[in-house]
C-alpha cells in the first residue's frame, strides 16, 4: 500500500498538472454568475425572435437600413481611427 505522504504528493501533482484549483475557481465564478448568464441568454433570444418577426414583416426596408447603418458605422469608425 501507499503511504499517506505519497498519496498526498500524488494528489497534489495531479491537481497541479490538470489545473485543479484554477478550474475550480472558474467553475465557481460561472456558478455565481449563472443567473446573469441565463438572463442574458434569455434576453438575447427574445430580441432575436422579435428581430426575425420584424424582418418577416418589413424585411426589405430593414435590410437596406442595416446596410446603411453598417456603412455609416464603419465609416465613422474609420474616421475615428484616422
Amino acid at each position: 500500500m501507499l503511504s499517506p505522504e505519497i498519496k498526498d504528493k500524488f494528489k497534489k501533482t495531479i491537481m497541479k498538472t490538470l489545473g485543479g484549483d484554477t478550474v475550480a475557481v472558474y467553475a465557481k465564478d460561472i456558478w455565481i454568475a449563472r443567473w446573469l448568464i441565463l438572463s442574458s441568454v434569455g434576453v438575447s433570444f427574445v430580441i432575436a425572435v422579435l428581430y426575425l418577426i420584424l424582418l418577416q414583416l418589413i424585411g426589405g426596408a430593414m435590410i437596406w437600413l442595416s446596410f446603411a447603418l453598417a456603412l455609416v458605422g464603419s465609416g465613422g469608425g474609420g474616421f475615428y481611427c484616422y
